[in-house]
């Protein structure tokens, strides 16, 4: 079991729009759930703590540099995939690794559901993954209306966090239905 706890989060630079929303959603899912505040670094750090390297293959050319051969291993993924490898290193090292600034959500809602979240712990086993979607579309219906199978109790925040869990788990689609349907 790897401690995460006094991790790092190590992206590119020239990231930016949806690959960098997708790296916020990261560390602010982490916060949320652990009370931890991982910093976002653009370079390896000199100490040894535990690195998170986050973004799209493209992005991320340099970082990956180091972990090529590991990453290789695994299957090439398609649109809207991703590949994570968790390494037990003498450092260890997280690479989620985005076919594209989708591929990078997707990789990152994975990745924090394979979490073992407790309060001041992040931990997690070791393992390696490449996944692509298996279909184009993945939606799921919301209704806003005062019946049983809708959700007119619910804030706006309550809302944003169910459509943002929605994505981690690989929604790539929402329809939101009117009061009266």
């Amino acid at each position: 079991m790897l401690d995460l706890s006094n991790s790092v989060i190590v992206t590119s630079k020239d990231i930016s729009g949806p690959e960098a929303k997708a790296i916020s959603v990261l560390f602010e899912e982490i916060e949320k759930r652990s009370g931890i505040r991982l910093p976002v670094l653009y370079n390896f750090p000199e100490d040894n703590n535990p690195i998170i390297i986050v973004g799209s293959e493209a992005s991320l050319k340099g970082l990956l540099t180091p972990y090529k051969e590991f990453l290789d291993k695994l299957e090439k993924p398609g649109r809207e995939g991703y590949r994570i490898l968790v390494k037990e290193d003498r450092l260890p090292v997280i690479l989620i690794a985005g076919a594209d600034s989708r591929g990078v959500l997707y990789g990152i809602g994975k990745f924090l559901r394979k979490l073992i979240w407790d309060r001041n712990s992040i931990k997690i086993e070791p393992f390696s993954i490449s996944s692509t979607p298996k279909y184009s579309i993945r939606g799921h219906q919301l209704g806003y209306r005062p019946k049983t199978n809708a959700y007119d109790a619910w804030s706006i925040e309550q809302f944003e966090q169910y459509i943002r869990e929605l994505a981690l788990f690989g929604a790539n689609s929402i329809e939101i239905l009117p009061p009266r349907t």
